[in-house]
């Protein structure tokens, strides 16, 4: 059998392995997702819910936008790196990516976006080092704004909240 055949035999059997695979990882995902719930299930349940529909719908919003903001400069990030996805194509990459991030191993994200960015044409440097890049300003940020709220609260203040660890 000649090289050129074998590729395309290959090609073939992933293009039909493909939805397999799709279905197998959101199945994990819920299953994952579905073991959490179910062993802390006395937890979920001690809870006394009562929920606030415009307070809901406010988060909502919220997290909406804060979406838009962790797309917007992941995808400057890789704009400066050399690689232009549009808008959308950045959404999906981002929130594909983030579902398998509920499978146990903590790499089934980064490498779905190595992935995904692989098949818009992107080399897969260039997707590692945006994402290297993106975790060092996200803890960077994070540690300036922990630090700004310590210094204008306090210790003895940030002490007797009711976030503060038992």
């Amino acid at each position: 059998m000649s090289k050129s055949r074998l590729w395309a035999n290959r090609s073939q059997w992933l293009a039909r392995l493909k939805p397999v695979g799709q279905w197998l990882i959101v199945a994990l995902v819920l299953f994952f997702l579905g073991r959490v719930l179910v062993l802390q299930w006395n937890e979920v349940r001690a809870i006394e819910w009562q929920i606030d529909v415009t307070i809901l719908a406010g988060s909502y919003v919220l997290l909406g936008l804060v979406w838009l903001a962790l797309v917007a400069n992941w995808r400057w990030l890789m704009r400066r790196m050399g690689a232009s996805l549009d808008f959308g194509v950045s959404w999906r990459i981002w929130f594909l990516s983030n579902i398998v991030r509920y499978i146990p191993g903590n790499i089934w994200q980064f490498l779905g976006m190595v992935y995904l960015c692989h098949q818009e044409g992107v080399a897969a440097a260039t997707t590692l080092a945006s994402i290297v890049l993106y975790q060092v300003v996200s803890v960077a940020s994070g540690l300036a704004l922990a630090g700004g709220v310590y210094l204008l609260i306090g210790q003895t203040s940030a002490a007797s909240t009711p976030l503060r660890a038992q």
